[in-house]
C-alpha cells in the first residue's frame, strides 16, 4: 500500500500466506498504525516495510510481528514513535559480526532516517536492533588513481538490503571539477544513475539517490590528470535523541535483543530494568550513551566500538545464570568529551582493547544491576 497523502488508520492486517510481505508507505506524510488495543499487523514469515514522513505506532498494547521475517522502519525524516511491541525471531546465526552480511542481508530490525526514536518493546532474540547506519567512506573502492573517462575498481558489498547512498572523496587537484556517474538500482530494483561532483579535495560528495546495488562507479570528466579516489556509503545517521519509553504500565519496556548497534547524532538512553542485550554492535552517538541491560547467558558483549561523549554501560547476569561480565574483547570505548562508567558482573579486556575518556574519568564498577559485587 502506497500513496502521497496520510495513513492514519490502519487497525488490523493479519497474512495468512506464508512468506507473504507486508509495506505500508506514505511518500508526503505520516504514517500513524495500531492505535487500538490488541491491533496487530502480522505476517508468517514476510518482510514488514512501513515508510512515511514520521511514522507512529500508537497503542501500547499493539504489535507488530514479522515472523521469521524483517522489519524496517523508515521516518522519511520525521519522528518515529513505537509504542507498542516489534518482535521477530529472523535468524542471523552464521551472519560475521563486523557487519558486511548486515549490509547484504539485513538486520532483524532497521530503524532509519529520522529525526527521533521512541522504542517501547522490541524482541529479537536472534538478531540485531540497527537504528540509523554508520558509513564507510572506503567499502566501494580503496584509494586508487582513475583518469578521465575511466572506470573505478569496486571492492567489497555492492549490495545492500536497506538502500544507501553513496560517497565520493578525492585528493589531489580536481581542477575545474571531477564528475563521476554512480549507476545501479534503487529500493524497487529500478536501474539509476546520479552524477556527482566534486571541485574541492577537502570536500566528499554524496548521492542524491539511494542505492539497492551498485553497478559501476565512472570519472566522466574530460579535464586535468588522475585523481586519487575513494568511495563508500555516506552516513544514515538518526539526527535526534534514541530513547526507551520510560511508562510502567504494562507491557513493561524491554529490548530483548542478541545485537544493538545505533549511530545518532544526538544521545542513545536504554535503561529499562528489564533489558536484555547480548553484544553491542557499532555504536556512534553524538552525545551521552546510557545502556542498561543484562545478558541471555553471560553480561553484554562488545561486537564493535562504541564512540559518544559520556559513556555509561551497565550489565548483569541473567535471570538463569550467575555470569555477568562486560566483556570489551579487543574493541574499543571512546568518551570524547565526559566520562566512561563501566559496570558489570566482572569486566573483561583483551590487550588490543583500549578504554578512553580524553576529558573526564573511566570507572569501572564490579557491581552488577542486580548489585552483586565482583573482582575485575
Amino acid at each position: 500500500m502506497s500513496t502521497s497523502g496520510t495513513i492514519s488508520s490502519v487497525y488490523k492486517i493479519d497474512l495468512e500466506e506464508n512468506g507473504a510481505a507486508v509495506f505500508i508507505e506514505s511518500t508526503l506524510e505520516k504514517v500513524t498504525l495500531l492505535n487500538r488495543n490488541s491491533s496487530t499487523l502480522t505476517t508468517k514469515n514476510g518482510d514488514i516495510t512501513i515508510r512515511g514522513v514520521g511514522v507512529e505506532q500508537t497503542h501500547v498494547g499493539s504489535v507488530i510481528n514479522a515472523g521469521s521475517g524483517q522489519i524496517v522502519v523508515d521516518g522519511g525524516a520525521g519522528t518515529i514513535k513505537l509504542a507498542g511491541s516489534l518482535k521477530t525471531i529472523y535468524d542471523e546465526t552464521g551472519y560475521s559480526t563486523d557487519g558486511p552480511d548486515l549490509l547484504k542481508e539485513g538486520a532483524a530490525v532497521t530503524i532509519i532516517n529520522a529525526s527521533s526514536v521512541e522504542l517501547r518493546v522490541v524482541e529479537a532474540i536472534h538478531g540485531t536492533l540497527q537504528i540509523g547506519l554508520v558509513g564507510n567512506d572506503t567499502l566501494l573502492a580503496t584509494q586508487q588513481d582513475v583518469n578521465s573517462d575511466s572506470l573505478l575498481t569496486l571492492s567489497g558489498d555492492k549490495q545492500f538490503y536497506v538502500p544507501r547512498r553513496v560517497s565520493i572523496a578525492l585528493s589531489g587537484n580536481p581542477g575545474t571539477g571531477s564528475t563521476f556517474d554512480v549507476v545501479g538500482k534503487d529500493g524497487n530494483n529500478q536501474e539509476i544513475t546520479n552524477t556527482v561532483t566534486i571541485s574541492d579535495p577537502n570536500l566528499t560528495a554524496i548521492t542524491d539517490g539511494f542505492f539497492s546495488e551498485i553497478t559501476s562507479i565512472k570519472r566522466t570528466d574530460s579535464g586535468g590528470g588522475s585523481v586519487s579516489v575513494v568511495a563508500g556509503l555516506a552516513s544514515e545517521r538518526i539526527s535526534g535523541a534514541v530513547t526507551q519509553s520510560s511508562s510502567t504500565s504494562s507491557p513493561t519496556p524491554k529490548l530483548d535483543l542478541q545485537t544493538l548497534s545505533v549511530a545518532t547524532d544526538l544521545s542513545l538512553t536504554i535503561t529499562s530494568s528489564s533489558n536484555i542485550i547480548d553484544r553491542l554492535g557499532d555504536v556512534s552517538i553524538g552525545n551521552t550513551l546510557r545502556v542498561d541491560a543484562r545478558g541471555r547467558a553471560t553480561g553484554i558483549s562488545l561486537t564493535g566500538d562504541v564512540v559518544a561523549t559520556d559513556v555509561r554501560i551497565w550489565t548483569g547476569q541473567s535471570s538463569t545464570e550467575t555470569s555477568g561480565i562486560l566483556d570489551l574483547g579487543d574493541f574499543n570505548i571512546t568518551a570524547t568529551s565526559g566520562n566512561v562508567l563501566l559496570g558489570g558482573r566482572g569486566i573483561s579486556q583483551e590487550s588490543e582493547s583500549h578504554v578512553l575518556a580524553f576529558e573526564g574519568t573511566v570507572t569501572l564498577v564490579g557491581t552488577d544491576l542486580i548489585g552483586t559485587i565482583v573482582e575485575i
